[in-house]
């Protein structure tokens, strides 16, 4: 019986811990437990960069974050 407590006590905690963590992202952005620490922006072109990752929100592939009006756009809109 505590065997199934402690089982179902972690599925809770794992489940939880993942609702939260995507939630924080903004709309139009992706979580990633690995992405990149020098993401392409409309300012920042690509570059030699850390292959550490980087947990956190991301433009979803094929889009790259615009500055100037805080979202993921596709490049040809930069």
């Amino acid at each position: 019986m505590m065997n199934k407590v402690l089982f179902v006590s972690f599925l809770m905690l794992m489940a939880e811990e993942f609702a939260s963590s995507h939630e924080m992202c903004p709309p139009g952005m992706v979580y990633t437990e690995c992405g990149s620490a020098c993401p392409v922006t409309c300012t920042r072109k690509p570059e030699v960069c850390t292959t550490l990752c980087v947990e956190g929100c991301f433009c979803p592939v094929g889009q790259i974050w615009k500055e100037s009006s805080g979202e993921c756009v596709p490049p040809e809109k930069c």
